[in-house]
């Protein structure tokens, strides 16, 4: 079994749709016409997304604890709607004051920093060539790529999308030990050990 049965009724309620578990396989539905299933094949895991029985997404991941944190916040991600309320403002903010401003307006502080490296923010650094990264606990920097004329709204983006993903992973954080390690692979700032298939 995937995960542990008294951990099913959580995820659940977690996820906010019905996650069924059927020995090395698990799925959750959209409701309509997605399906995310996991499935347990030797010492690797499979993860898709089927949209009316046709798979549309495939990963493979070999880590088990890694798999299972990941198909949570994938499906989590996916039946989630994040509200960007800036998001067709902040392209046209036209000095570093006014945007700290609006970032710091909806509660943003903590997650981003601009030319400056904070660690386990969305950081941009506009000296010179602009630049999006997420930095870890051990400096590891992980580029964020975006068009120069979007710089602003995927900056913005970014930051929002990371304040709601540490939450989840906070709360998960709540039945399984998650190490510092994962946190790139689960904020979807790198795939390290998951093979896109």
């Amino acid at each position: 079994m995937i995960y542990k049965e008294n951990y099913i009724h959580w995820l659940t309620n977690f996820l906010g749709a019905s996650l069924v578990s059927k020995g090395d396989n698990v799925s959750v539905s959209d409701g309509v016409d997605i399906i995310y299933c996991m499935e347990k094949r030797e010492d690797e895991y499979d993860i898709s997304i089927s949209e009316r029985g046709k798979v549309i997404t495939q990963h493979r991941v070999l880590n088990s604890k890694l798999a299972r944190l990941y198909y949570i916040l994938l499906v989590k991600k996916a039946l989630t709607t994040i509200k960007y309320p800036l998001l067709n403002s902040i392209g046209n903010v036209d000095s570093e004051e006014l945007l700290r401003a609006q970032l710091n307006s909806e509660g943003l502080e903590n997650y981003y920093s601009i030319n400056k490296n904070g660690i386990g923010k969305v950081n941009f650094q506009n000296i010179g060539k602009d630049r999006l990264y997420y930095l870890d606990n051990k400096n590891n920097a992980y580029d964020i790529f975006f068009v120069s004329s979007k710089v602003l709204s995927v900056f913005y983006t970014s930051i929002v999308r990371l304040k709601w993903y540490e939450k989840w992973i906070e709360q998960l954080s709540s039945i399984e030990d998650i190490s510092s390690d994962l946190y790139p692979v689960l904020l979807g700032f790198s795939h390290e050990g998951i093979e896109i298939l």
